[in-house]
């Protein structure tokens, strides 16, 4: 391995020590066993149930780091991977990768106060808190209903 190689990979080796990868979708797939026929095909209707096909329970640290800090190019929104080529990441490659709905409607980044409000009210979260994913995942596993607060979860 050439020596800028060597550091480099030693570089980002300490950096990524401590780091905790919160993007693990360990959890989501725990929660398919307590999920009902009728949730399913509920997901299934909003065209989410990508979502229930994910079987890997992990993405290492170092793996997730190099993709993001290596490969994306923020400029093109592109995965540029050495000598394999580039993969453009829009909304519409998401979507087909997760099998989500693609309207083409533009992907709005902006807050919808009402909404916010509802939600903090509705789950009686503290203003400016984010709810813990410990309590999310016992709220979908107490929840036996296909109906609207299951999907919000």
């Amino acid at each position: 391995m050439p020596r800028a190689e060597k550091q480099r990979h030693a570089r980002a080796t300490s950096s990524n020590a401590n780091l905790r990868n919160r993007a693990s979708p360990a959890r989501l797939i725990k929660l398919y066993r307590y999920i009902s026929e009728d949730q399913r095909e509920m997901i299934a209707n909003v065209k989410f149930d990508g979502l229930l096909k994910i079987a890997c329970t992990t993405m290492p640290v170092d793996f997730a780091n190099w993709l993001m800090s290596e490969c994306f190019d923020p400029e093109s929104s592109e995965l540029v991977l050495p000598g394999r080529g580039r993969i453009l990441v829009t909304p519409k490659a998401v979507a087909n990768i997760l099998n989500l709905l693609d309207k083409g409607d533009e992907v709005k980044y902006e807050l919808d106060v009402d909404a916010i409000n509802f939600i903090y009210s509705k789950y009686g979260i503290i203003q400016g808190q984010a709810p813990r994913i410990k309590e999310i995942m016992e709220r979908i596993k107490q929840n036996k209903r296909a109906d609207e607060d299951f999907l919000r979860s």
